[in-house]
């Protein structure tokens, strides 16, 4: 399946090789080499969280982007790896539902076979970064659900009433995918949006979403975890984070029902849904705040989904019209361009000084940049700040209100340009975080901002990435060299 090392021995003190163009490392006997097909010139992290790093790579011999999963402890390999292995194929099955609600079931799972996605492979001989690493190998899918919604949200192409039903759709689908793995003894314990993968199709009209992420999932329907287990991003109000990887559990054993995490956490992902499509708090209405209620502290026992919960989330027409509409967005920004029609490096700058005056999709925006002067490169260093919103509700009150926490966040975007070759390519950093995985959504939309306002005339997204270029360069040399002898 991967190009394996054309190193025939490995020595652990031999030096990498430059060979056409492109960095190999010395590689292990039955050990694959994952720069022989890791698209290093494009290299950037998809996610961050306890279990490792995630990256983007491209499969020579598939001729497709893959993810790989690099996980920094063995523990969190074997958990994902038997959890992946049991888990449950087919769909979500849901009882006594009327024919409306059946007709809207059918509309939200057309052409899916599953809600979990397909192609897992774990690997235990890949070489990297000079060692062997354990690792989980997937396709890439669309975008995440997050990313999916900002997108939508920054399009303007929907009026309310159609923010507000897809609001409802797209948590239905959540609902769906964790309410199968409840039917089916798994529960999640780390629900959020990013752990949600989106694949569209246009022929077919159909907008599926899939759960992913199983580091934290529990095999046993009542699973009883401590402080010391707990993990997620959405955490209920009797749990007290009191540092970057330590919390206290206020209940009377310092425990929680692993269940209560997935509750807790899918009321906060549709109030997410709400505010990332910028649905005012005024607009939820009273079937959707029962619904938010009840996850948020569900009065029913956990061994039984409240059927009238149930009924207000699948009570919904299917309209057809609206997701032809939806779906003929596209969500692919690309990680590397081939400018065109740039000659003055001032004009380069003055495009990216400018994005400090945007407000459009970051609260405030701040650069430092580089001149390389010896490399004829260009690095730009970002600042973004994100305002982000999380509900609750106000338990002093007997009514329940739901009041409105935000919290402004700051990442780190790079931007290189190589002025010889033309080549802009996009990366970010970001720091470790134990208890709160982050997702790639403003990364995206930071990409989406800096290609807007370079313009689409004045560049082209590159069929293959810089890596495999080079790779194809030398294999075309190699043949001219056979064919010449």
């Amino acid at each position: 399946m991967f190009c394996q090392s054309k190193s025939e021995n490995y020595n652990p003190h031999q030096q990498p090789q430059i060979i056409g163009g492109r960095t190999v490392q010395p590689a292990r006997k039955n050990i694959l080499d994952i720069s022989d097909y890791l698209n290093l010139n494009m290299k950037h992290s998809l996610g961050q969280g306890s279990a490792g790093k995630v990256l983007k790579v491209y499969d020579f011999e598939l001729k497709k982007e893959q993810a790989i999963k690099l996980y920094e402890d063995e523990k969190y390999f074997q958990t994902e790896q038997n959890i992946i292995n049991s888990l449950p194929k087919g769909l979500p099955v849901l009882k006594n539902l009327d024919e409306k609600q059946q007709k809207f079931l059918s509309f939200l799972l057309r052409n899916q076979e599953s809600v979990i996605p397909k192609g897992y492979r774990f690997r235990k001989d890949l070489f990297i970064e000079n060692r062997q690493r354990l690792a989980l190998i997937m396709d890439v899918y669309d975008v995440n659900l997050a990313q999916f919604l900002y997108d939508i949200a920054e399009s303007e192409l929907f009026d309310m009433e159609e923010r507000i039903y897809l609001a409802k759709v797209v948590f239905a689908k959540i609902f769906l995918c964790v309410y199968h793995l409840h039917q089916n003894g798994l529960i999640h314990c780390d629900i959020s949006l990013d752990n949600f993968l989106v694949l569209t199709n246009q022929d077919q009209e159909t907008l599926q979403i899939f759960i992913n992420d199983f580091n934290h999932t529990k095999f046993k329907q009542n699973a009883i975890i401590n402080s010391q287990q707990i993990s997620g991003k959405h955490f209920p109000p009797e749990v007290q984070i009191t540092g970057p990887a330590t919390c206290v559990i206020h209940t009377q054993d310092h425990t929680i029902n692993a269940k209560r995490l997935d509750f807790f956490s899918l009321f906060c992902v549709y109030y997410q849904i709400f505010g990332i499509l910028k649905i005012p708090k005024e607009q939820i209405d009273s079937d959707t705040e029962y619904v938010m209620r009840y996850f948020y502290y569900p009065l029913e026992d956990y061994e039984i989904i409240c059927q009238h919960v149930i009924d207000k989330i699948f009570n919904l027409h299917v309209d057809e019209e609206f997701m032809r509409y939806l779906l003929v967005e596209t969500y692919d920004y690309p990680d590397c361009v081939q400018l065109i029609n740039f000659k003055e490096n001032a004009k380069l700058i003055d495009i990216m000084v400018k994005l400090q005056e945007d407000k459009r999709i970051f609260e405030k925006i701040q650069l430092n940049y580089q001149h390389d002067q010896e490399k004829n490169l260009l690095q730009f260093n970002f600042k973004v700040f994100q305002q982000e919103e999380q509900g609750k509700f106000n338990e002093n009150n007997q009514q329940q209100q739901l009041f409105v926490d935000q919290t402004q966040r700051e990442y780190n975007a790079i931007v290189q340009i190589d002025l010889d070759q033309g080549y802009l390519c996009f990366s970010y950093q970001t720091k470790p975080s134990y208890l709160i995985q982050q997702g790639p959504q403003w990364f995206e939309r930071f990409k989406k901002l800096v290609l807007q306002a370079i313009g689409p005339n004045n560049y082209e997204n590159l069929p293959i990435g810089l890596n495999q270029q080079q790779y194809q360069q030398q294999e075309q040399e190699e043949q001219k060299q056979l064919d010449q002898q």
